[in-house]
């Protein structure tokens, strides 16, 4: 029985068959191990772009939002110019004479701000008694037999209540005329200021209406699928007309009781960015704080104006491989083993540079945000004093035609000129100032050139672009720079560090109202290093996460608006770019956690070689 097996083990056609089946193994066992490395490269690029898709979207809502506030601001600081305005008072203090320069003084207001449709001042019992409308491009005053009581609107009873130089922001609503909603469809927000004359008794209010249809269209011709909401839960755009503006009609609210859970997350998160049920969930809330200038004062500043919202199918990563698994083993089965390899290398190297310019991209458009919005203040004001400048000088020039000017008239004028060319400077010189720190910065962003320049001073312009991200929080920016040095490296790279890092902190460390500090510090490390750090007394990194906070898609706010990837890139940049080393320490108890960036003073390609 034996002799005819191993007669048939040790025949030449086994041995040939072995062989074949050698070789068919490891076939098989090659394309096992490259499917399933090809598939894990397959979902992770799947997941990247699918995270690089969440940020663009945040970021829309972020564009959209800043669009709107860009538009309030101005009517904004027009409104709080003309509510503290000598001309006002004067007529507030029942001065016949003034009420042509009062009607003059609302002109110019609404002449200058293409939004306000409507300009009124009440008296201090609601009743009107100026009323400026645009209609149809024209401007026009209301007749005393058409003005109407508004005692009983909520912004008279709000303003009324109000110290002098604070400001009511209304909801945003239809507009009504004569008690009913006005046809077609008006969107309004109002904006209300008490008047107070030089005695400090309460003597009106100053309405303004600002058409909001303006605001809504940016949302409205967005390439998001944009949805509006108000603080209620019902549809102001995004729906057919019948299921819109349902609070002006007493219809319930339809989102609350749809989606009740999503709701909730959307009033619990200023910013919300989620799967739920295989549906991508974006939101965020604006509020007063977030699109009105912010040296302004408000009664009402954590008041909701809308809720945007997105949400879109998503198909899920996890579900697709099997889709993809037939191409890979077709290919190593044809044994174009070096066609795959170059090609994962490829694509993970394109994945990584997309990723690098996004997060770049985020940085910058967050700096352009901000610089935008803080150049809204002065810039604004500058156009509503120059307006005010060229009514003024239209009317003297007037009375001086007509031969009837007089002593009093001109010494006021030349006092308002004195006044306002006080003013229109201060803010051309602030709005100067941010332009030159932001074209710095900016250009370094945008730039891969290395250069030389004092650090110290470059991060003192940095920190000036980011304040905007402080205003409306309760932590504080501190800036302690004391290494005098020198540097010949890459200033955008650099740029991306910090802003990165001090991101992070404010993300992580704080919650919205949290008060706490951030300290941004630079220090000589050696004869050829610098170290520049962040400090915050926040809530700390636990030690379980610490060792994995530089990781990719590792994020604490999983669905809050974190991707998981700021770190990473910082970490990548420190290492590959600027040749230094990046650590954090952080203890909970004591409330403070540091991040420590260690470059070298002078770039040097030897330096990030051995990095790598």
């Amino acid at each position: 029985m034996l002799l005819p097996l191993v007669k048939e083990l040790t025949s030449p056609k086994l041995v040939e068959n072995k062989r074949l089946l050698f070789f068919l193994f490891f076939l098989a066992l090659s394309a096992v191990v490259l499917t399933s490395w090809q598939s894990i490269a397959y979902l992770t690029g799947k997941n990247q772009r699918f995270q690089l898709l969440r940020q663009a979207t945040m970021l829309e809502l972020q564009r959209l939002e800043s669009r709107a506030a860009e538009r309030l601001a101005i009517s904004a600081i027009a409104l709080s110019i003309v509510a503290q305005s000598p001309t006002l008072s004067n007529y507030a203090n029942q001065t016949s004479e003034q009420s042509e320069k009062a009607s003059a003084l609302f002109d110019s207001l609404i002449k200058a701000c293409p939004d306000v449709f409507q300009i009124r001042f009440l008296d201090k019992n609601g009743n009107e008694k100026i009323r400026l409308e645009r209609n149809n491009g024209s401007i026009f005053q209301a007749d005393n037999e058409n003005l109407q009581s508004k005692k009983n609107r909520r912004y008279f009873q709000h303003a009324s209540e109000l110290a002098a130089g604070q400001m009511y922001v209304s909801p945003l609503e239809l507009n009504m005329e004569y008690g009913e909603v006005e046809l077609p469809w008006r969107p309004t927000i109002r904006l209300a200021m008490p008047v107070y004359p030089s005695q400090g008794k309460f003597e009106g209010v100053i309405v303004i209406n600002i058409n909001a249809q303006v605001l809504l269209n940016f949302y409205k011709n967005s390439s998001q699928k944009v949805k509006l909401l108000s603080p209620n839960g019902h549809y102001i755009l995004g729906e057919q007309s019948p299921n819109l503006w349902g609070f002006m009609f007493n219809k319930p609210a339809p989102f609350p009781k749809q989606e009740k859970a999503k709701w909730q997350s959307i009033l619990n998160h200023s910013e919300l960015d989620t799967v739920i049920n295989n549906e991508h969930w974006a939101a965020r809330r604006t509020s007063v704080n977030t699109v009105m200038p912010a040296t302004l004062t408000y009664s009402n500043t954590l008041q909701v104006l809308w809720y945007a919202v997105l949400n879109e199918d998503n198909n899920t990563p996890t579900k697709e491989p099997f889709a993809f698994i037939p191409i890979v083993v077709t290919i190593c089965l044809l044994s174009v083993l070096s066609w795959i390899w170059t090609s994962s290398i490829n694509q993970k190297r394109r994945t990584e540079q997309e990723l690098a310019r996004s997060e770049k991209m985020a940085s910058l458009g967050g700096l352009v945000a901000g610089v935008a919005h803080e150049l809204n203040t002065p810039l604004g004001s500058a156009v509503t004093i120059a307006s005010t400048i060229q009514e003024k000088t239209n009317a003297i020039n007037s009375s001086l035609a007509a031969g009837s000017i007089n002593k009093s008239t001109i010494v006021e004028f030349a006092q308002d000129m004195e006044h306002a060319s006080k003013l229109l400077l201060s803010g051309l010189h602030r709005a100067a100032e941010l332009i030159g720190q932001f074209k710095l910065i900016a250009v370094d962003q945008t730039g891969e050139q290395r250069r030389s320049f004092q650090l110290d001073i470059y991060l003192v312009d940095l920190s000036a672009t980011l304040a905007h991200q402080f205003k409306h929080r309760k932590v504080n920016l501190l800036l302690d720079f004391k290494s005098n040095a020198e540097m010949h490296t890459y200033p955008g790279a650099l740029s991306q560090v910090v802003i990165n890092l001090i991101t992070n902190t404010l993300t992580h460390a704080f919650a919205e109202d949290d008060v706490g500090e951030v300290i941004l510090y630079s220090r000589e490390a050696s004869t050829d290093h610098v170290c520049i750090g962040v400090i915050d007394n926040g809530v700390g990194i636990s030690e379980e996460n610490i060792s994995k906070i530089f990781e990719p898609f590792f994020t604490t706010k999983l669905g809050q608006g974190g991707s998981g990837l700021g770190l990473h890139i910082t970490f990548n940049i420190v290492t590959n770019i600027l040749g230094g080393k990046i650590s954090v320490t952080s203890n909970q108890a004591e409330r403070r956690t540091e991040f420590i960036v260690t470059i070298p003073k002078h770039f040097s390609h030897s330096v990030t070689n051995h990095n790598n």
